[in-house]
C-alpha cells in the first residue's frame, strides 16, 4: 500500500503523506476504526525513523474547507472519509491544527543483563544510517532474515574495525545453530546462559520496529558511553566479548514472537 501510494506524484512530499487505517471489510460493510491519528510514511521509507503520528480529527476547527478529496469539500473528517472511500481519491488537510503526536523517546532493547537504550549523542549514526537506509522493517523480516544477517554483519565488522579488529566470516552452521538456540529462548520467554567454551553467543530482543537499532545500541553502551562505570561495563560483558580478536566466525539467529523479535549473535574461534 505505501509503495503505491508513493507511485503518486504528490506536489507536497512524501514528509507530508500519512496513512490511516480505516478499518476492515466484512462483506461489503466496512468496519471503521474511528482512529484519530494518522502514521507518516517516513516509518516505511526510513528505518531509523521512529513512527510519527498526526492527529487527524480536530472537531473544533471552525476553518471551513479543512478537508478535500478529489472535487469534494468537507470540515468533519470522518464525512470526508467516506466521500474518500467510495470515491478511491486521497484526502488532503490544511496544515492549521494538525500537530503531531510525539515518538518514543526513548528507544530500548533487552539483553541477560538488562535494559540498554539508545544514548543521546551516539558517534557512529552516521555509519549507522548508511548501512540501514535501504531496508525498513519489511526488508528486515525478508528472505527468512536473509537480508538481516548481512546487514548485521556489516555493521558488527565496522564496529571491529573501529576497534581494529579483524572482520567475522559469516557461517552457515553457526546460523543454524544461533537459530536454535534463540527459537528455544523466545518460547520459553527467558534467557540462560550457555556454558560451552569453544564458543561465545549473546542473545538479545526488541519490539518489531526497534530491531535495527540492537547493534548500535549494545555498541554505544558498551564503548561511547563516556560515564560508563565498572558494574556497567559487566553488564556489558556480552556484547564486548562478540569484539574479540579471538573470534573468526559469526552466525546470526532470529526468532519473532508477538511484537517481539528475538536475536542471537553466536562467534567461534572456528567454523562450527
Amino acid at each position: 500500500m505505501v509503495n503505491f501510494m508513493l507511485k503518486e506524484k504528490f506536489p507536497e512530499g512524501a514528509e507530508n503523506i500519512c496513512i490511516y487505517n480505516v478499518g476492515y471489510r466484512q462483506g461489503r460493510k466496512i468496519i471503521k476504526n474511528y482512529n484519530e491519528n494518522c502514521k507518516s510514511v517516513l516509518r516505511y521509507i526510513y528505518p531509523h525513523y521512529s513512527d510519527i503520528e498526526y492527529n487527524v480529527t480536530y472537531p473544533h476547527s471552525y476553518r471551513k474547507d479543512v478537508y478535500t478529496c478529489g472535487s469534494d469539500v468537507a470540515y468533519k473528517f470522518q464525512a470526508i472519509l467516506d466521500y474518500a472511500v467510495k470515491k478511491n481519491c486521497f484526502i488532503r488537510l490544511k496544515q492549521r491544527g494538525i500537530k503531531p503526536t510525539p515518538p518514543p523517546l526513548i528507544i530500548c532493547v533487552y539483553t541477560l543483563n538488562g535494559k540498554k537504550c539508545q544514548l543521546k549523542d551516539p558517534s557512529i549514526s552516521g555509519y549507522w544510517k548508511r548501512i540501514w537506509s535501504d531496508c525498513n522493517i519489511d526488508c528486515y523480516f525478508s528472505l527468512n532474515y536473509a537480508i538481516a544477517r548481512i546487514k548485521y554483519l556489516m555493521e558488527i565488522n565496522y564496529y571491529r574495525k573501529t576497534l581494529r579488529k579483524e572482520p567475522l566470516l559469516l557461517s552457515k552452521k553457526l546460523n543454524i545453530l544461533a537459530t536454535r538456540r534463540v527459537e528455544s529462548i523466545a518460547l520459553g520467554k527467558w534467557f540462560t546462559p550457555d556454558l560451552r567454551k569453544d564458543y561465545h553467543d549473546m542473545v538479545a530482543y526488541a519490539s518489531n520496529g526497534y530491531a535495527i537499532y540492537l547493534l548500535k545500541i549494545l555498541f554505544d553502551n558498551a564503548y561511547n558511553n563516556k560515564h560508563i562505570s565498572k558494574r556497567q561495563s559487566l553488564k556489558n560483558k556480552d556484547f564486548m566479548l562478540l569484539m574479540s580478536s579471538s573470534f573468526k566466525y559469526v552466525g546470526f539467529g532470529f526468532s519473532k514472537i508477538s511484537d517481539n523479535v528475538y536475536v542471537c549473535i553466536k562467534v567461534s574461534k572456528n567454523e562450527a
